[in-house]
């Protein structure tokens, strides 16, 4: 399964990055959303995970997309915002 991490925060992505394929997973790490979405109409990516605070389009806007170029692809947005209104939007 190949994972792709989309995170603004450099840090943030190496570190998921490293536990990720700590556990085996083969993994694709991008910055810039546009080119997440061209490796997703080529079918490059399984499941993709991305933060939602993100100044270019936010996680669930990004998960709405990949879901109309490739239904299959599963979408994880995280967060470290504890605001309980973001789980309940993530819900519907």
């Amino acid at each position: 399964m190949k994972l792709a991490v989309l995170e603004s925060d450099q840090i943030n992505r190496l570190l998921v990055l490293d536990r990720l394929r700590e556990l085996g997973h083969e993994t694709l790490e991008y910055d810039g959303v546009n080119d997440l979405l061209q490796s997703v109409e080529r079918h490059e990516v399984d499941a993709v995970l991305t933060n939602l605070g993100r100044l270019d389009m936010n996680g669930f806007e990004i998960g709405a997309n990949i879901q109309r170029i490739d239904p299959a692809v599963a979408v994880l947005v995280m967060s470290v915002d504890d605001d309980d209104s973001l789980a309940v939007h993530a819900s519907r």
